[in-house]
C-alpha cells in the first residue's frame, strides 16, 4: 500500500479505532505511487554504472561532469569502499 504522507494521521487513527480492519483501511486510503525519481536518471545510471569494477564507476562519474554524476560521486566517496565493492 502506498499512502501519501497527508493520509498517515487518518490511517493511524482508523487503525487504532479498528485494528481488525487494517487491510480495508489501507486499501481505502491507498493511491497509486508516483513515478520513481530515479527513472529520470535511468540513462545515466545504465551508462555510468555499467562496470562491475568500483574504480571504473568512480572514473565514469568523474569524467561525466554533469550535476547528477558529480553529486552521486560526492555521496559515494563518503561510503565504505569495501562495502561498495562487496555489494
Amino acid at each position: 500500500h502506498y499512502l501519501p504522507s497527508a493520509a498517515l494521521d487518518e490511517a493511524k487513527a482508523r487503525i487504532t479505532a479498528d485494528p481488525q480492519a487494517i487491510a480495508a483501511i489501507l486499501t481505502g486510503l491507498s493511491v497509486a505511487p508516483p513515478p520513481a525519481r530515479l527513472l529520470d536518471q535511468r540513462e545515466a545510471i545504465d551508462r555510468l554504472f555499467a562496470s562491475d569494477v568500483l574504480e571504473d564507476i568512480f572514473a565514469a562519474l568523474a569524467a561525466d561532469g554533469g550535476d547528477w554524476a558529480t553529486q552521486t560521486l560526492a555521496t559515494l566517496t563518503t561510503k565504505s569502499p569495501q562495502t561498495m565493492k562487496v555489494s
